[in-house]
């Protein structure tokens, strides 16, 4: 399904666009729109999960792309 989704957006995102990514778990799509040449702000509210992405971005070279970010909402 993620590629079936990845595949239709990469048709109509320009790789200059900024993207917001909320509940961004650790990163998958985060990884594939700046791979793109995207900017990414991923948003998630666990911070093992951002750790994750930051590592994900760190290894593959992207940190300059994707801005992660714990939220401070918490659901009631």
């Amino acid at each position: 399904m993620r590629h079936a989704v990845w595949s239709a957006a990469d048709k109509v995102v320009v790789p200059t666009a900024h993207l917001l990514d909320l509940g961004c778990g650790t990163g998958e799509d985060a990884i594939h729109f700046a791979e793109r040449g995207n900017v990414v702000t991923a948003v998630e509210i666990a911070p093992e999960m951002i750790a994750a992405l930051a590592a994900k971005a760190r290894a593959t070279g992207l940190s300059g792309r994707i801005n992660a970010r714990v939220s401070r909402y918490r659901p009631v």
